[in-house]
């Protein structure tokens, strides 16, 4: 073969491959933005546990979902397994002792009693130090800061359009988006994660219809820890 076909072949071969290297930069800015979910269960009431614990454990787990899940200090104390079960793919979250509202408590000193408390119940079921609290029924006050604060909570997820979690001294607002267990959430913004709440008042069967319908679209699914990039679920305190 003469020199000259042999430099024309060799010259061919580098641009095809420097075309391949830069061929994925070129299409990567073109693929859909993904949306992050943010997977949310609530337990309020024994009325289906722990067999509504074990079932749903069972399936995030062999669906390798990340989420988070809040149980009262009460109730995580008499099923421990509730606490226990899920993964480190999920953050475990206090809420106050009993599921009640914060508006029902008298004063301040109340308020702070039934958080801490909550919380240590919680650690104590799961030999775990849980820095994420979720209000009952999305009560809050001007003292919830305050009170988490003097807790040893940093991030509060009681919202349905924000979270506020600790930094530099001060509980710092980020935006939150609620949908609906059946969206289509290809006009939602892509910048905000986007919260789904689920409750021990949802069967698993309607709870795993609906995330599945999620898991259609463009989508990843983060646990708290991942979307503040603080660990919020320290096991084995």
């Amino acid at each position: 073969m003469k020199l000259v076909h042999i430099g024309i072949i060799s010259t061919s071969l580098v641009i095809i491959a420097g075309i391949s290297l830069v061929a994925p930069a070129l299409i990567i800015p073109n693929m859909p933005v993904t949306h992050t979910i943010l997977l949310s269960f609530e337990i309020k009431n024994t009325d289906n546990l722990p067999e509504w614990c074990n079932d749903l454990a069972a399936r995030v787990k062999k669906e390798d979902l990340k989420g988070v899940i809040f149980i009262p200090g009460e109730i995580a104390r008499e099923f421990p397994e509730c606490v226990n079960l899920f993964g480190k793919n999920f953050d475990i979250g206090s809420s106050t002792i009993r599921y009640t509202s914060l508006e029902s408590q008298l004063d301040y000193q109340n308020q702070l009693d039934v958080i801490k408390n909550g919380k240590y119940l919680l650690d104590k079921a799961g030999n775990l130090d849980s820095k994420i609290f979720k209000a009952p029924y999305g009560y809050t006050d001007q003292n919830i800061y305050s009170l988490l604060t003097k807790s040893g909570i940093i991030a509060d997820f009681s919202y349905d359009k924000q979270y506020n979690y600790y930094q530099n001294g001060q509980f710092i607002k980020y935006n939150l988006q609620e949908i609906s267990k059946d969206s289509k959430i290809d006009n939602a913004d892509k910048t905000t994660p986007l919260l789904i709440n689920f409750d021990n008042t949802d069967s698993i069967e309607s709870i795993f219809e609906s995330i599945d319908l999620i898991k259609k679209q463009n989508v990843v699914f983060k646990s708290p820890s991942e979307v503040v990039g603080n660990q919020l679920t320290v096991r084995g305190s």
